[in-house]
C-alpha cells in the first residue's frame, strides 16, 4: 500500500529517482519518454521537460505547470506529452503521477494492437487484471480516449505511444510499468514457443 506523499521535496525526489530506473531498465530512449506528479496541495503538476535524458535527470531538467499547462517553475520547456498528463489529472482525480514510456514487449503489444492478458500474478497484483488496448491516431492531440480507459485501469497500451502508467505516486507508476513490461515478455515468449511446438505448453 503506497502512503499519498505530502511534501514536494519528497515527491520530486521520487520522480526523479523512478525516471532514473526506467532508464536503467531500457524502458526509453534517450531523450523519449515523460513522467509527472500532481502536487500536493496545488493545482499545479512538476514533469519531465522536452528531450530530457532519463538517465541524467536532475531537478534542472523538470518544470512546473498549472491546470492550464502554463509555467511556474523551471527553464526547460515541457514534454510534447504535456496535454496527456493535464488531460489525465483533469478527467482522473485519483491520479497522483503518471508516466509515458516505450519498454520493447509492452510497446510491441501496442503496436500489434492487442492487449495483454492477466496471465501473469504480478500483472494482476499490479494493475487489478488485464492491460486494455487504445487505439488512437494522435494521443496527444486527442487524449480523451487515454482519459476514458485510465479511470478503471492505472496502465494502458496505446498505438502510437507505448505504454502510460499511472499510480498514486511515482514509485507506484514505476512498479505497474515494470509489471507491463514483465507480462509482455513472458506472454511473447509463450507464444512463440507455443508455436514453436505445435500450440503446446507441456
Amino acid at each position: 500500500m503506497h502512503r499519498p506523499i505530502q511534501r514536494k521535496a519528497d515527491l520530486i525526489e521520487e520522480l526523479i529517482a523512478s525516471a532514473q530506473t526506467i532508464a536503467r531498465l531500457g524502458y526509453v530512449p534517450p531523450g523519449r519518454g515523460s513522467m509527472s506528479a500532481r502536487l500536493p496541495g496545488r493545482a499545479a503538476m512538476t514533469l519531465t521537460g522536452e528531450g530530457v535524458r532519463f538517465d541524467r535527470i536532475g531537478y534542472d531538467a523538470l518544470v512546473t505547470v498549472d491546470t492550464e499547462g502554463n509555467v511556474i517553475e523551471g527553464e526547460v520547456p515541457p514534454t510534447k506529452d504535456m496535454g496527456i498528463h493535464l488531460a489525465v489529472y483533469k478527467g482522473a482525480p485519483h491520479v497522483v503521477s503518471l508516466l509515458v514510456a516505450h519498454p520493447p514487449y509492452a510497446t510491441m503489444f501496442a503496436l500489434a494492437g492487442r492487449p495483454l492478458p492477466a496471465v501473469v500474478a504480478d500483472l494482476a497484483e499490479a494493475t487489478g487484471g488485464s492491460v486494455s488496448f487504445v487505439d488512437t491516431a494522435d494521443p496527444r492531440a486527442d487524449p480523451g480516449p487515454l482519459v476514458a480507459n485510465l479511470a478503471e485501469t492505472p496502465v494502458l497500451l496505446v498505438r502510437n505511444l507505448g505504454v502510460v502508467a499511472t499510480g498514486s505516486d511515482p514509485d507506484e507508476a514505476l512498479e505497474r510499468l515494470i509489471a507491463t513490461e514483465h507480462a509482455a515478455h513472458v506472454v511473447w515468449g509463450a507464444l512463440m514457443l507455443a508455436r514453436g511446438i505445435g500450440g503446446r505448453f507441456d
